[in-house]
Order: C-alpha cells, then sequence, then structure tokens
C-alpha cells in the first residue's frame, strides 16, 4: 500500500512538472522570437528597400538605377498627408515627372504603384508583436487546459460537478469506461476554456479545492487577456467592454485609444504569465504531492526562479511576490533559495533597500557555506566574499561551474578580474 502511494506521488510530481516546465520551454521560444524580431527591426520596416525589391520584380524594363532615383524621389512622400502645394510630396512629385519621362510607358504604372505603397503600407513590426502577443497567452491558455486535464485526473469527482451528461448511445459507443472517461474529461476542459480568466481560477478553486493566492488576480494580470480580445476583435481599439474587465487599472485608458503592443509590453506581459503559471503550479503541488517527493517538487518550484536570473527576467520574480511560496515551503533549504533568488532580483531592479535590513540580520554561521557566501556578495562585501571563494572554490561548496554562472557572483568575478590587473580602487558594483 505504502509503494502504491509513493509511486502515484511521484507520478503526479512528474506531471505536474512536466507541464510548467512545457509551458517554460514555449514561453522562452516565444521570448528568443521577440529578441529576434527586435534584432531586426530596422530591416523589416526598411520600407525603402521593400519598395524597390517590389519595382525592380514587376518593372523589369525599367533599368534598375533608374529605379533606384525614383524611390529616392519618392521618399520625402513617406508619412506626408498635409496636401500642402510646396510640401514635400509635391515637390517630389515634380522630380518624379522629369524621371518618368526616362521611364517610358512603364513610368505611370511604376508611379501609382510606388505611391500606393509609400502611402498605405503599415510598418511589419506592429503586426508582429500583436502576433506574439496572442502567442503569448495561448501558450499560456494551453497551460490552463493541461493543468485542468491534470486535475479532472487527480479530482474525479469533480466530473460530477462539470454538468455533463450523456446518451445511452454515447456510453455504448465507447469500448471501456476509460475510453468514456478521456472524452468526459476532454468536454470539462474545452467548456473552462471558453470561460474568462477569472472563472478558470473559480474552477480550481470550486471544483478542486486549490488555493489561488490573490497576487495571481491582480489586474495586471487580466489586462494581458483583455488586450490580446482587442488584439484579435477591436484592432486594439479600447471598448467599453475593456474597460468594465479591468477595472481598476492605473491609468486605464479612455474608449477609442488604440492601444500599443511593444517589445517593452510583451515582456511584461510573459513576466506575469510566468507568475501566474507558477504560483497555479505550486498550488496543485502544494496540495496533491507528500513526502519525499513534496521536498523534490519544492526544489524545482524554487529553483525556477534561478533560470530568470540567468535570463535576466528579473521582474518576472518581482511579479511572483514569492512571499507566500517562501511561507508555504516546508524545507529549510528550498526556502532559504527561493528567498536569495528574490532578493538578487530586487538588488538587479535597484530595489536593495527592501530587503537590505533583513539580509544584514540573516544568520548564516550555522548555515552551509553556499549561503554565507551569498550574504556576503548580497551585501558587496567582497573582501570578505573573495577570501570565502578561495577558501571553498572548486569544491562541493562552490563548483566549478557554480563559480562561473552563477547569477550572485556577478560582483566578485569582477573584483577578481580588477585585482589581477592591479587595479586597487574599484568602483561600486552595480545595482
Amino acid at each position: 500500500m505504502e509503494e502504491e502511494k509513493g509511486a502515484a506521488s511521484a507520478r503526479r510530481r512528474t506531471e505536474l512538472e512536466m507541464i510548467f516546465t512545457k509551458f517554460l520551454r514555449r514561453q522562452r521560444t516565444m521570448i528568443r522570437l521577440l529578441e529576434y524580431i527586435e534584432e531586426k527591426m530596422s530591416g523589416v520596416d526598411d520600407q525603402r528597400s521593400a519598395l524597390y525589391a517590389d519595382l525592380l520584380a514587376k518593372h523589369p524594363r525599367v533599368a534598375p538605377d533608374l529605379i533606384y532615383k525614383i524611390v529616392d524621389a519618392l521618399e520625402p512622400k513617406y508619412g506626408d498627408e498635409s496636401g500642402n502645394d510646396d510640401g514635400p510630396a509635391t515637390k517630389a512629385v515634380g522630380r518624379l515627372a522629369l524621371l518618368l519621362q526616362e521611364a517610358g510607358e512603364e513610368g505611370i504604372p511604376v508611379l501609382l504603384e510606388a505611391a500606393d505603397r509609400v502611402r498605405h503600407d503599415e510598418p511589419a513590426t506592429p503586426l508582429m508583436f500583436s502576433s506574439l502577443l496572442t502567442s503569448l497567452v495561448g501558450g499560456f491558455e494551453m497551460f490552463i487546459a493541461d493543468l485542468a486535464n491534470y486535475a479532472y485526473r487527480e479530482f474525479p469527482a469533480a466530473l460530477s460537478l462539470s454538468g455533463a451528461s450523456f446518451t445511452w448511445q454515447d456510453v455504448t459507443s465507447h469500448s471501456s469506461i476509460e475510453s468514456l472517461r478521456e472524452q468526459t474529461i476532454e468536454r470539462a476542459v474545452n467548456e473552462m476554456l471558453r470561460a474568462s480568466f477569472d472563472d478558470w481560477l473559480a474552477t480550481f478553486e470550486k471544483k478542486f479545492s486549490v488555493a489561488v493566492p490573490s497576487v495571481v488576480r491582480e489586474v495586471a494580470v487580466r489586462e494581458v487577456f483583455q488586450r490580446r480580445n482587442l488584439v484579435v476583435h477591436n484592432d486594439s481599439v479600447v471598448n467599453e467592454l475593456y474597460r468594465e474587465k479591468v477595472r481598476g487599472l492605473p491609468e486605464c485608458p479612455p474608449v477609442g485609444v488604440q492601444l500599443v503592443v511593444d517589445a517593452e509590453y510583451l515582456r511584461d506581459a510573459a513576466d506575469r504569465l510566468w507568475a501566474t503559471a507558477w504560483h497555479l503550479a505550486w498550488a496543485f503541488g502544494d496540495k496533491l504531492i507528500k513526502g519525499g517527493d513534496r521536498e523534490i517538487f519544492e526544489m524545482f518550484i524554487c529553483n525556477v526562479p534561478y533560470r530568470h536570473l540567468e535570463d535576466k527576467r528579473y521582474r518576472a520574480i518581482e511579479f511572483a511576490d514569492c512571499a507566500h511560496v517562501v511561507r508555504s515551503v516546508k524545507d529549510e533549504g528550498n526556502a532559504l533559495i527561493l528567498k536569495v533568488n528574490v532578493w538578487l532580483a530586487k538588488k538587479r531592479l535597484g530595489k536593495f533597500d527592501e530587503c537590505r535590513d533583513e539580509i544584514v540580520a540573516w544568520p548564516t554561521a550555522h548555515l552551509s557555506p553556499q549561503y554565507q557566501l551569498a550574504r556576503l556578495a548580497l551585501l558587496d562585501q567582497l573582501e570578505e566574499g573573495m577570501a570565502l571563494v578561495e577558501e571553498i572554490r572548486y569544491t562541493k561548496n562552490l563548483s566549478f561551474t557554480s563559480w562561473y554562472t552563477w547569477p550572485l557572483l556577478e560582483e566578485l568575478r569582477e573584483y577578481e578580474l580588477r585585482l589581477a590587473s592591479g587595479q586597487k580602487e574599484l568602483e561600486p558594483p552595480p545595482q
């Protein structure tokens, strides 16, 4: 019996870790795509080059150097809608008239094609950013679907609360009870996904008795979903429904304003969605996973923010407001790992004063050398920290990999390099 319980707990832990890891990997891929778009923005939105390539392809009998001249002549018209007879557009048309004589009979279609492209084409980057927002939210919805599927399997009694009903034909069409159960779960999950974000949280609480922390309910999280809805259904223009759903949002825009989805907003949205998924994964694990597997799951959850430190996603850790999880974690070592990661995120965000006193008062003499080093590094006590590094470096307390990759030790690594170069006066480390 105990072996069966242990196997069930291990399965629950493994499946939940896989669900959250799948979400993390998908989101990381989207952030890499965002970085790629940012890197290529100038080329993607270079209307001049796109225009030249388009005209060259459509008008092969016009000399390429002449097309260059025509594009150059059109350039002052970019964005010029003033209608001023002496404006840049009018002057450009005058130059074009001379060029058209040289272009011959193909000159008129060249002009028409070019004018249409220049006046009406929109930059591609905003469209790509908006598409990426829908993908980010879609990735989170996939996480919710996976989590709901997992929950219904672990709480089969919740299916009786889903309101599902079956005809005799439905029942007899299945070869087994297991097949019927699979269909019932699928229907329940699909029904849940058609509801709102707030309804998802209510389902987790009412049907599965999972405690959803208040940080997940912040209006800024709900706004991400509502902005996605505006992008998809209303050309990003604020309407009354949006304002109703995000009531309480600071500086809520008025009806009629077209919201911008840029790289900064996407990073903010990704960080908030990650924090929400992290809390939900923990809420289910806290309820379901017991015994030795709980400690393993705690370690998994508490180490996830470390990867965000490596990726410099400090705001994600800030948005998570990890205090709730720190209080819930039963293993002191896992709780300390999470607290150190949170402290470092605050330091990198320039908010170290919020936790400095707590770190100063943190007693580490009875803890392992890693925690002693963490305290020294956080407080920028570089000389003492370097002395401890020399003592424990390349041992089990500070491996080769940890020394060279641990984000917390960035100032100490820089300190060692400066000492090696003979620089006596050190600039204050970055906050």
